[in-house]
């Protein structure tokens, strides 16, 4: 129930500026409302009704008045405010600049009731509204009270593996939107216009509703004619889409009362299967969905509006669905035939089907089809010329032997295959003599058709500022453009840049939001893909055919998400420190997506003149922290200085837009990142710092390396030293890294197949499994609670001195608790690292004493061994005759057989010498490794000296 003092707030955001009459309910008052991304036209009936309020959104390319000859019939108590999308109608423009999503307009429907305080809300929604409707309902579902869908059956979605083609077509579009002049927009006398709209439309609206939806979406000019006003982004697909996955994680939280109405003659805009699933997840999920069909065109609401406030209003009272809303098909022969078809198309309408009569529709083999179509295209030239004549008179009992002597065969008939199809769609009670699903006649051809109609009316664009640092602006090679990570700057680059070949133009941007780069609006979502869509801005910009793109972190998401939208553009990719996509599972998104938008909400009412201001010396302080010390103090100056700003009292402030630290609204799902990836062909330089996190699961970073390296030509992975920010505060190693790959320089074969590198990602990119030593899963909880214990002695020696020796006595300590595993001279060498010496000339160890701690929790059998199956790489074992097998020796000759098993090249070589041999005996182990490194196969000899090794474990 609307209080007062929620209507009254709502009174204060109005502006009326049209002409409106109050003394009938069933004319609307015109109105408009502000929120931060600019005014929203409305059209409100009922504005004194004391019910839950029904916000109504209109259909693509229509607007408010489309529910002008609905709203009037509906129940005068429910408040109604049917408003003009952004983009649409009197509402306003979106700035052009950003990408075009759908779920803008969800957080356009959040704007609004946050802004007219609605608590509770009832969603009718036409067409795409009834789209915008879903999807808001399964991201907040607490709000809304009911949802109404006029001719939609579910949510447009795009299969992951089709996702990076419509991306890269949608990028395509904007830019030649772009690039249209919006005084040269066409323009017609109003009769051809009302004309072109309602063939537009494909006949959906009569003259009458054509007016209605034309009066708001046109303007005329001095010269007496008219043109379109539709935001040009409108006609262009929604860059990111969601996949059917996703789409079924929205439905799942649709649990309110759901009313799908269908219009019984139109197509379903969707394949049979997948809306025969959504069906089945509206009833799985609503506690009370109930599905009407109406005669009617696409717009039946605004054609047919009777049955249709009926329905709605019936639904609205909570009153029971009629029986007779089912159907039952009784069909002879050819109705038999029709009915078929009609079932499978739409197999919820119907309570029973009875064929009388017919087995099943007529079939063709598929190799007498020719000839059928032959003589049916000669039978159809004869018939027209029957129309045109006096037809032939029988007596009664001749004309009856006539009916049954046949008709024009056929021009095309179902196959038998395509019969079977139809019958899996039936789900009805069935009187069968044959069942058939149906097929959606010519859905596909006229849904691109009405795509088409709407892509020829682009208008004029323009792109906003975006500031760069340039080096090496003379180069004559691929150009390079630099994306710095999120919350950075394009000063990201200012230490890596100038160790770089000066033969490569070198752009790194401030990304939008960032830096000096402009501020995005407010008012829409927030896009991690507006980034890719601000890269290929930038590079039509630059006119730029080819290009190396180089990112950093959130940088490094946007270059792979760019080279698998349009990777016919990227010659190179080279990746700092990001191991794959962000990614949101599909069931995690409505939650992520409802945080989103009320962080959104947040974010618009944060005042600029009241963000917080702080002392140079503090503001850095913090921005350290905030880094977890990732950058260290010069470092953190460069990247400060691009996003503070001095105010007159002396102290700064953050410049960053609001957006920046709003999550996506709608994010990647796994298998939607795969699908960018797989199109990532060109030269890949991945740089991973071994000290930082990987900001995903572990097992999602070693998938994406297997990806990388099955679809990349040449992958190249490097482990350098450093923090997240390692190219700022190493950038030696990460530049001469980056030049190699330049230049085509082969990674060595030491450096490609080193088993300490392998070991290095593995242990980067694996989950932690330290601990070789197995254990029964049954003794875990006792080792869980001991390790606890002693973890919590542990922190206390922290604070406490460690004992002091004399250099010799400590020498003598490690090589005693090493099993005198070690000389005195390898004994030496780890203590340089692992001892310090003190005022008195004594020494003390600096491990630390959680090392000494049993662990919290140890892999059981089952996880190391599905580790193992996952190493497809070669693999070298290099084992001392003389040392301790760890743990169950059956164990370790199974752990050997899987090795074998799983491994690209397994090899075991048996060498004298202790646990350290590596160190003690260095020699014939750098020999074994060398030869490995090489590809050199393993001696006779040797094997057969390991398989002896392997016999006598």
């Amino acid at each position: 129930m609307m209080n007062r003092f929620k209507y009254s707030h709502f009174r204060s955001l109005l502006i009326f500026n049209r002409k409106f009459c109050t003394n009938s309910t069933n004319i609307p008052k015109e109105v408009q409302f502000k929120i931060p991304s600019g005014n929203i036209a409305a059209k409100v009936w009922n504005e004194s009704g004391n019910k839950t309020p029904i916000l109504a959104l209109h259909g693509w390319m229509d607007s408010a008045a489309s529910f002008d000859n609905l709203c009037p019939l509906l129940d005068k108590d429910y408040p109604i405010y049917a408003v003009d999308f952004p983009g649409h109608g009197y509402s306003y423009r979106p700035p052009l600049g950003g990408g075009v999503y759908r779920m803008d307009y969800v957080v356009t429907v959040h704007k609004i009731l946050h802004y007219l305080r609605f608590s509770k809300v009832i969603l009718l929604g036409h067409s795409m509204g009834g789209d915008v409707s879903l999807l808001y309902t399964g991201t907040v579902p607490d709000v809304v009270e009911k949802v109404i869908l006029i001719d939609i059956i579910g949510l447009l979605t795009v299969p992951a593996g089709k996702q990076p083609k419509v991306t890269s077509k949608s990028l395509k579009a904007l830019i030649k939107a772009e690039e249209r002049n919006i005084d040269e927009t066409p323009r017609y006398p109003y009769e051809e216009i009302l004309e072109k709209f309602i063939k537009g439309y494909d006949d959906s609206v009569d003259e009458n509703a054509a007016k209605l939806l034309l009066a708001r979406n046109i303007r005329q000019h001095d010269d007496g004619k008219y043109s379109f006003t539709y935001s040009p982004q409108i006609r262009i697909k929604s860059i990111i889409s969601l996949t059917p996955e996703l789409a079924k994680s929205y439905f799942s939280r649709v649990s309110c009362d759901f009313l799908l109405i269908k219009s019984h003659s139109l197509p379903l805009v969707m394949e049979n299967d997948q809306a025969k699933e959504c069906l089945t997840y509206y009833q799985k999920y609503s506690k009370n969905f109930v599905l009407e069909i109406i005669e009617g065109t696409h717009h039946l609401h605004m054609t047919n509006p009777n049955p249709v406030a009926e329905t709605i209003n019936n639904f609205l009272h909570n009153k029971p669905q009629s029986s007779e809303s089912k159907i039952i098909l009784l069909g002879h022969s050819l109705g038999g035939i029709i009915s078929f078809f009609y079932t499978g198309t739409m197999p919820e309408v119907f309570e029973k089907i009875i064929i009388i009569d017919i087995l099943r529709p007529i079939a063709t083999d598929p190799k007498d089809q020719p000839k059928q179509t032959a003589t049916s295209m000669k039978e159809l030239l004869n018939a027209p010329e029957k129309l045109h004549t006096v037809p032939p008179r029988y007596e009664y009992e001749e004309i009856v032997k006539k009916l049954v002597q046949g008709y024009v065969k056929r021009t095309l008939t179902t196959t038998v295959e395509q019969q079977k199809a139809f019958v899996a769609n039936i789900n009805c009670d069935m009187l069968i003599i044959k069942s058939v699903s149906s097929h959606i006649y010519g859905s596909k051809e006229l849904a691109k058709e009405f795509i088409d109609l709407y892509k020829k009316y682009y208008t004029n664009f323009e792109l906003e500022v975006v500031e760069a640092k340039v080096w090496n602006e003379s180069g004559n090679k691929t150009p390079i453009l630099a994306l710095h990570g999120w919350m950075d700057s394009a000063a990201s680059f200012d230490n890596l840049c100038p160790l770089l070949d000066k033969d490569y133009p070198i752009y790194a941007v401030d990304l939008i939001g960032h830096g000096y780069s402009y501020r995005p609006p407010l008012g829409g979502g927030a896009y991690h893909i507006d980034y890719v869509v601000a890269v290929h801005k930038i590079l039509h910009h630059l006119r730029w055919s080819k290009v190396i793109l180089l990112g950093h972190s959130m940088g490094g998401d946007v270059s792979l998400l760019y080279t698998g939208t349009v990777p016919e553009v990227v010659e190179k990719v080279i990746s700092i420190d990001k191991s794959g996509l962000l990614t949101v599972p599909a069931a995690k998104q409505p939650k992520v997506t409802s945080k989103s938008l009320n962080a959104l909400i947040k974010a618009e009412e944060i005042n600029p003149d009241e963000t917080p201001r702080y002392p140079y010396e503090e503001i850095l302080g913090k921005f350290i922290k905030g880094y977890d010390n990732s950058v260290d103090e010069n470092a953190a100056k460069l990247l400060l200085a691009r996003n503070i700003r001095q105010h007159d009292d002396g102290k700064y402030s953050f410049t960053y837009s609001p957006l920046v630290s709003v999550n996506s609204t709608i994010s990647l799902t796994p298998e939607l990142a795969k699908s960018y990836i797989s199109r990532v062909s060109c030269d890949f330089l991945l740089i991973k710092s071994p000290s930082s996190p990987l900001f995903m699961e572990n097992d999602q970073a070693k998938e994406y390396l297997t990806y990388y390296q099955k679809y990349s030509k040449n992958f190249v992975l490097e482990i350098i030293e450093g923090t997240h920010h390692l190219h700022m505060t190493n950038p030696n190693p990460v530049a001469e890294t980056i030049n190699n790959f330049l230049h085509n320089k082969p990674q060595s074969s030491e450096r490609r197949l080193s088993l300490l590198v392998r070991y290095a990602y593995l242990y980067s990119f694996c989950l932690k499994c330290e601990a070789k030593i197995l254990r029964d899963s049954k003794d875990q909880p006792k080792q869980t609670a001991t390790s606890i214990k002693e973890l919590l002695n542990a922190q206390e020696k922290l604070h406490t001195e460690p004992p002091r020796y004399e250099y010799e006595e400590i020498v003598k300590k490690l090589m005693q608790g090493y099993g005198n595993s070690l000389t005195e001279e390898a004994a030496k060498i780890l203590l340089v690292r692992n001892t310090k010496e003190h005022e008195d000339g004594k020494y003390s160890f600096t491990y630390s004493p959680i090392l000494k701690v049993k662990r919290t929790l140890t892999t059981t059998v089952e996880q190391q061994k599905a580790f193992v199956a996952n190493i497809n790489c070669d693999m070298l074992i290099v084992k001392s005759v003389s040392s301790h097998i760890y743990g169950n020796k059956e164990l370790a000759k199974e752990f050997l057989d899987l090795y074998k098993k799983y491994c690209r090249n397994f090899e075991l070589e048996v060498v004298e010498g202790t646990h350290h041999l590596h160190l003690v005996t260095p020699e014939p182990v750098a020999e074994i490794v060398n030869r490995f490194l090489h590809g050199i196969p393993q001696s006779d000899s040797c094997r057969k000296r390991s398989e002896e090794y392997i016999a006598n474990i």
